[in-house]
């Protein structure tokens, strides 16, 4: 007679570290690679990095310019543009913590459908951060950032590992689900989505609502926090475990 569920600790703390892995590594010194910033795409050729970038660019102006004539003078914070249709442009457009209302950002990215429509991807996201960052010292840069809520995250996975359930034959069950997040220069999750699913929808829901509820000591460029895409892998492993005696 097999116990329905045993899943060892040390499974759960191994994910977890996984997922904590570059803010440790961090701390011991390791170097981490060049920073990319939040509006730079998943690495490409540059042909369509600089695509993307006059998208950006080019919606990002009419926002502002959208904000300054509905009177408001500074216009701040972050808008993410989803572009669900490539053929028709159809996309729709939110704030992160803005003072553009969504409702503004919405009628912009609708009269910007034949631009959209030139995106080099089907379904892309782009950023737009409404107010500059400082001066970015380029010769120095913390590329990582570092998970805050550590314990929280562990808590999570181990949770994530509990509901994923028996595996029949006793053979290991592996999943690998990856997250991209765009974590902004507050240190908090603005957007995450999966660019690799697990084989259960049930699965990677929670993953999403684990990595949604991180926060973070932002990354570094110099001594000037910035927004940066991160992507980040867990693996689950779990197996059923005999009954002891």
């Amino acid at each position: 007679m097999m116990n329905p569920m045993r899943i060892p600790l040390s499974l759960a703390v191994i994910a977890a570290l996984t997922c904590a892995a570059p803010a440790a590594a961090q701390e011991a010194g390791a170097q981490s690679p060049p920073c990319r910033l939040a509006d730079e795409p998943e690495p490409r050729d540059a042909a369509v990095y600089g695509q993307v970038a006059v998208l950006s660019d080019s919606i990002g102006m009419e926002l502002k310019e959208a904000a300054r004539a509905a009177g408001i003078d500074a216009p701040s914070g972050i808008v993410l543009v989803e572009v669900r249709n490539r053929a028709t442009g159809e996309a729709r457009a939110w704030s992160y913590r803005s003072n553009l209302p969504d409702q503004l950002a919405t009628q912009v990215v609708a009269r910007r459908a034949a631009l959209l429509a030139r995106m080099p991807d089907p379904e892309t996201t782009l950023f737009v951060r409404l107010d500059p960052l400082p001066g970015i010292d380029e010769s120095v840069r913390r590329c990582m950032p570092a998970v805050r809520n550590v314990e929280a995250l562990r808590n999570g996975v181990y949770r994530i590992i509990r509901g994923i359930g028996p595996v029949p034959g006793g053979s290991p069950t592996r999943m690998s689900p990856q997250v991209r997040m765009l974590v902004t220069r507050d240190g908090e999750v603005a957007y995450a989505y999966l660019a690799r699913r697990s084989a259960r929808p049930d699965v990677d829901r929670e993953v999403l609502e684990l990595v949604r509820r991180l926060r973070f000591d932002p990354a570094l460029s110099g001594t000037v926090r910035v927004d940066t895409w991160v992507v980040q892998p867990l693996v689950f492993e779990v197996r059923e475990q005999p009954r002891r005696p």
